[in-house]
């Protein structure tokens, strides 16, 4: 009987092809890399910044604590660490009170964006475009002129102009203002009245900067202050009866900084009056110190044939809606932003 020893194949390496004792990788071979063409390394890398597109602002000020805006925004104060936006074109704002702001455009990349600012003081009074201002304090850091549109100094009057016109004229009728669509009915009713421009109801629109008789006479960054800048003026300040260069008038002391601001008595000039009349023949006993104050907002009224004015008397300012015609004349004290 003769007994056949059993030949067994040795197990070979499904890669190489070698027996597995022979293979250096023991059967397990690396992964090759497939070779890539210079377009196709190209489109990867777009693609790889495509899909990253955001960035972090790092930004600081000398002094801190400043306030931050993009695009009008706010996103916190200085210092400011890590705040991520979207890469592009951004309008940064810095602002703090007592100094003057910065504007400035930006592009934020992907990545770290750093930027470092050294903030101007700006000190309580100055000038802008050859026009005096004050800085009264006020939480919206927003600078009162010193003197009416038209004026030389604080006690005189100055121009009188309707709600969104920016030249001067007399007399102030319905029929002459720029606006005006369809006038029908009692002169004093806003009944009847159409108009080619701000006609929302209870829509507290602003006059637009073409329309603002201070962005457009003094230039600059001067426009006229809204019904809330004139509300937040009478919270922050106390209130006097006083006689400037033989003119009456209420004088404003900032409860914040004591500076002070001068409002001469004034009318307003409507259709019922078509004489131009003064605060010294208009206000009975205005000699001893009987006289009142109405000055144009640049918010319109609910009704939309007024606009909001900014309304005082001998024994203060009041405070909240009050309203004139918008075809009747009324003086304007402009504010900045720095």
């Amino acid at each position: 009987t003769f007994l056949f020893a059993q030949t067994i194949a040795p197990k070979k390496c499904n890669t190489c092809g070698k027996p597995l004792a022979q293979c250096q990788y023991k059967g397990k071979h690396p992964k090759q890399k497939t070779p890539t063409s210079a377009g196709n390394r190209n489109d990867a890398a777009q693609k790889k910044r495509a899909s990253y597109s955001k960035g972090d602002l790092i930004l600081n000020t000398n002094p801190q604590d400043a306030t931050v805006l993009i695009d009008g925004n706010i996103i916190g104060q200085t210092p400011l660490s890590g705040y991520e936006l979207k890469t592009g074109n951004y309008l940064l704002k810095i602002k703090k009170r007592g100094y003057t702001s910065i504007e400035k455009q930006i592009i934020v990349e992907s990545g770290k964006n750093n930027y470092d600012f050294s903030l101007n003081y700006a000190g309580s009074k100055g000038t802008h475009v050859g026009h005096d201002w004050v800085d009264m304090g006020l939480p919206s850091d927003v600078k009162w002129a010193t003197c009416n549109i038209g004026a030389n100094k604080p006690s005189e009057e100055g121009n009188y102009y309707a709600w969104g016109e920016c030249t001067t004229k007399f007399p102030f009728k319905w029929s002459n203002y720029k606006y005006i669509d369809k006038c029908e009915g009692d002169v004093n009713s806003s009944v009847g009245k159409k108009f080619t421009k701000y006609n929302t109801p209870w829509s507290a629109e602003l006059l637009e900067k073409a329309d603002d008789a201070a962005s457009q006479n003094w230039g600059g960054n001067w426009r006229m202050p809204t019904k809330k800048e004139y509300d937040e003026l009478i919270d922050n300040c106390t209130w006097k009866a006083i006689v400037l260069d033989g003119k009456w008038g209420l004088q404003a002391t900032s409860k914040n900084n004591g500076n002070i601001l001068f409002f001469t008595a004034t009318v307003d000039c409507s259709e019922f009056f078509p004489i131009r009349r003064t605060p010294e023949n208009f206000y009975a006993d205005y000699s001893k110190g009987n006289f009142g104050g109405k000055y144009w907002t640049s918010t319109i009224y609910n009704n939309v044939a007024s606009g909001q004015k900014f309304h005082f008397w001998s024994t203060g300012p009041r405070k909240g809606e009050d309203w004139n015609f918008r075809y009747e004349g009324l003086v304007v004290r402009p504010v900045v932003e720095l």
